[in-house]
């Protein structure tokens, strides 16, 4: 590698779903795996094709790839692209309302939206009445059948239908479609998801990319080999009571995924990616034992590692960049392997920030964040890690993103200071020199476990799983049952052992589809009862998750340094606060009608609480339109915070408070992309460790038209003086 480049980009991009096959019935119950497929395992590898002088990283989990394959060569078909082949005019009752209770599930702004047809077969799915009857009766048999074409077709990649005319043409008719053209659309799904693996094979042969893996089902590897290691990272955690032998299994996963990587792709991968990023000492002699040359996680587990914080300016460039963009030596008894830390800013800004933004204006700040670290090159070249999920972002970008990654392969692939590498090159070239004596334990969302064994929920779910572990070894023990049960039943464990189970449970997520992977996880342990002939017990038939409703918040994590413009300054402002979706609580079938806010983030500093309000458009344009915002306070005392559509002789948004208490500085607000608003302690009478309840609502003409959460207030807790303490 030439080191005539001051910085060196290493993208690595996280290919991952969940395993949504249930193997003792061959039932799929989610078509995410075939939709993404269409959508971002072809089309980013497409838009790589494009740009051949772009180097990258591309992770792929095996389960991933065993669905994919298991669809692209032999028929298997989930649910939903069973319902779409049925011809529209034998749907039964059940399923027309499983279609329009599901064939929605698309990013609204991008997806549905710019399509009429499909936007008004979701519009006329008003359920005032909440009879099912009488909703059906409003679709006809073509509505029914555009419903099952449009629901495929906004899901394939642009880079798909420049090459599939016939396609484009399907989707720019938008509607009156016939069943042979939808037979054309399904059929021409599965054909798209048989060219995903050969094209990555070529991009790798010629050395484009490197492909890389995680163990197999996506486990968190560290709560496999040594669940106590969640302690050091989380002192307070409550393991489960019952605990049972995982670390096989941790071998198993990893040794698995590494043979089937080579099978599939020809070649054994040089890295891991572990799921989640999640790392600790305990699972380095697995990795080294197999020959893994790199490992990644993110920039928090370095500061905890090395013990130095990563600093950063107010606008989130990292101060001292000898730090994080290098890679790191591990050695240990028997092995060493190198190990690289994502810069978390510049992957989150593409995984959360720059879709709404012009695609010229985000790849011009990405650009220019780069350059900012190449400024202050001393000699060696750096090594700036940029990782993120690969599949998840997309949707939020107009037309899937094409616009922001072209530009942005394009300005790469013409500089010579700055340029992209895989990861594997970069070592060659520029072995690390730097030692991490104590990798510590954790993953790459807070440094911590939390969200995979930090919630009683997370807690049963292993419970149930040890259990079940147990059970299965003393039926292995016994020695009355074949191999091939033995073998099935194993499976089934190890499918059980997927983070994804753990992500949904507690009231850290939720999403539309809580139910069924609570009931797919439980599935998967009552399979292993029924390989043996046994009764399952009864406990696997109550669900683990509370609700299936979506959670109403998420607490803050951190203090907040808010600078009130009605704007985001920069991509740290708000990056501690808690958060409420404005996606609908009810389920679709109940939702009546759209919503003006999409997110309210708040959080705190030692003195004031701090609410920020999204809104489907630039809220100026909302309180523009007639509309107020109101912060509604209904604990520790009644008040009102309200920003009204009238203007001040000044030019801004006059705001009324009443009944907040008097204080040094009065509560404040500034409109403009966003609301921003400042409300000090003093005015709730809130003190230290008490917690304060609001809303927010949407008025017009003195009538609430919107309020958020629909469900119950947001809960937030003044911080104590531990608050925002870091765990070393």
């Amino acid at each position: 590698m030439s080191d005539s480049a001051k910085l060196y980009v290493a993208f690595l991009w996280h290919q991952h779903q969940p395993y949504y096959t249930n193997d003792l019935t061959g039932e799929t119950i989610l078509p995410w795996v075939r939709l993404h497929g269409i959508k971002d395992y072809i089309g980013m590898a497409r838009l790589l094709e494009r740009h051949p002088e772009t180097r990258m990283t591309i992770n792929y989990v095996p389960s991933l790839i065993k669905q994919l394959l298991d669809m692209a060569e032999r028929g298997h078909e989930d649910m939903f692209m069973k319902l779409a082949r049925k011809p529209a005019a034998d749907l039964t009752e059940d399923e027309r309302e499983f279609i329009l209770r599901n064939f929605f599930m698309a990013n609204r702004q991008n997806m549905i939206e710019p399509y009429p047809r499909y936007r008004e077969l979701l519009m006329k799915r008003d359920f005032t009445d909440r009879k099912v009857g009488d909703l059906l009766r409003k679709y006809s048999d073509q509505d029914f059948l555009d419903i099952q074409v449009l629901a495929n077709l906004v899901w394939f990649h642009g880079t798909v239908l420049e090459e599939e005319p016939e396609l484009r043409s399907l989707l720019g008719r938008g509607g009156d479609y016939t069943e042979e053209e939808k037979r054309f659309v399904l059929d021409k799904e599965i054909e798209v998801l048989g060219q995903i693996v050969p094209l990555h094979r070529r991009l790798m042969e010629r050395g484009q990319i490197e492909l890389t893996t995680t163990p197999f089902y996506h486990p968190i590897l560290p709560l496999l080999v040594n669940m106590e290691s969640a302690k050091r990272c989380m002192p307070g955690v409550i393991l489960p009571e019952c605990r049972t032998d995982h670390y096989d299994d941790a071998v198993t996963q990893v040794r698995r995924a590494i043979e089937y990587h080579e099978k599939v792709f020809g070649r054994k991968p040089c890295g891991v990616w572990p799921a989640e990023g999640s790392v600790s000492e305990e699972i380095l002699p697995i990795l080294m034992d197999h020959d893994i040359r790199w490992i990644a996680t993110d920039e928090e587990i370095l500061e905890h590692s090395v013990q130095r914080f990563i600093t950063r300016d107010s606008e989130g460039h990292v101060q001292n960049p000898d730090v994080l963009y290098r890679p790191y030596l591990l050695e240990r008894e028997g092995g060493s392997m190198s190990i690289v830390f994502r810069d978390h800013n510049l992957s989150d800004l593409i995984g959360f920030q720059y879709g709404r933004n012009p695609p010229e204006a985000a790849v011009e700040d990405f650009i220019s964040r780069l350059r900012h670290v190449a400024d202050q090159y001393h000699g060696t070249p750096m090594l700036a890690a940029v990782i993120l999920d690969g599949e998840n972002a997309w949707e939020y970008f107009p037309n899937h993103g094409i616009e922001f990654l072209s530009a942005l392969y394009t300005r790469l692939s013409g500089m010579t200071d700055i340029r992209t590498t895989t990861i594997s090159d970069f070592l060659t070239g520029h072995p690390p020199v730097s030692r991490i004596g104590s990798l510590f334990p954790g993953s790459w969302i807070n440094h911590d476990f939390y969200i995979w064994i930090g919630d009683t929920e997370d807690v049963k779910g292993w419970e149930h799983l040890n259990r079940t572990k147990e059970y299965l070894l003393s039926k292995k023990s016994s020695g009355n049952y074949d191999s091939e049960i033995i073998s099935r039943a194993e499976e089934e464990i190890l499918i059980a052992q997927g983070s994804d189970w753990y992500w949904w449970f507690g009231s850290d997520h939720g999403s539309a589809n809580d139910r069924e992977f609570d009931a797919l996880f439980r599935a998967h342990l009552k399979n292993v009862y029924a390989l043996f002939g046994d009764e399952y017990p009864n406990c696997l038939d109550v669900p683990i998750k509370k609700s299936v409703a979506r959670e109403i918040f998420t607490p803050p994590r951190s203090l907040l340094s808010v600078r009130l413009d009605g704007r985001v300054s920069n991509f740290f402002e708000w990056l501690g606060a808690g958060h409420c979706s404005g996606e609908p609580q009810q389920s679709v079938m109940e939702q009546v009608t759209d919503n003006l806010i999409t997110d309210v983030y708040f959080g705190f500093d030692r003195d004031n609480m701090y609410v920020r309000v999204d809104g489907v458009r630039n809220l100026c344009e909302i309180l523009d339109d007639g509309h107020g915002i109101r912060l509604k306070f209904i604990y520790p005392r009644e008040a009102d915070l309200e920003i009204c559509p009238e203007k001040t002789p000044e030019g801004a948004y006059r705001v009324q408070a009443h009944d907040l208490a008097p204080s040094a500085e009065p509560a404040r607000a500034c409109v403009d992309r966003v609301l921003e608003a400042a409300v000090p302690f003093e005015c709730l009478g809130l003190r230290e460790d008490r917690t304060a309840n609001f809303f927010v609502e949407v008025l017009k003409d003195d009538r609430v038209l919107e309020r958020l959460p629909a469900s119950g207030p947001i809960i937030i807790t003044a911080p104590t003086a531990e608050f925002d303490v870091g765990v070393w």
